[in-house]
């Protein structure tokens, strides 16, 4: 009833939440501020106060459901209307609203592009460190992923020319 494989990937110890639960750990010995947690790419920056602002003013303004419902399933058109029109604005190039997918998060646009990009048996390659879903995301597609390790001494990958 339950997908082995992907009980196996969900239960496997994960070394970025390891490092990101010790962190938790070492900042309620040392203190909050004296931990630079970037396990899990959180933000060690306070928001700007325009983008406080702006979302202060939407809460304040904008009609309930338009925040919190529903938008049809590849995102608020007049959204990706404004996105398209940077995008040509700033790049000079020519797209419209349709050639943008919103989603609520990386990990939606992530799966939504390797499914849209792969056929079965195909391998994707990561550099690691890698975000550990990734493997996940990647095998629910029926691909491989094929992982590239840094150099351990400077973390950079090493470049063949063949």
């Amino acid at each position: 009833m339950i997908n082995q494989k992907m009980y196996e990937l969900g239960t496997k110890k994960s070394t970025i939440r390891t490092i990101f639960e010790f962190g938790r750990k070492r900042a309620a010995e040392v203190g909050e501020e004296n931990v630079y947690d970037f396990s899990l790419g959180n933000p060690n920056v306070p928001t700007p106060a325009f983008v406080k602002d702006a979302a202060i003013d939407i809460l304040t303004n904008m009609e309930p459901s338009a925040i919190h419902g529903y938008t049809v399933a590849p995102g608020n058109p007049a959204a990706r209307e404004a996105l398209a029109k940077s995008v040509n604005k700033r790049f000079g190039t020519h797209f419209a609203g349709k050639n943008f997918f919103l989603t609520a998060g990386a990990a939606a646009a992530i799966t939504i592009c390797f499914r849209a990009l792969s056929q079965p048996e195909d391998e994707f390659i990561t550099f690691a460190p890698f975000f550990p879903e990734y493997q996940a995301f990647v095998e629910s597609v029926g691909s491989k992923l094929v992982v590239v390790p840094a150099q351990p001494k400077d973390w950079q990958i090493r470049f063949y020319c063949f």
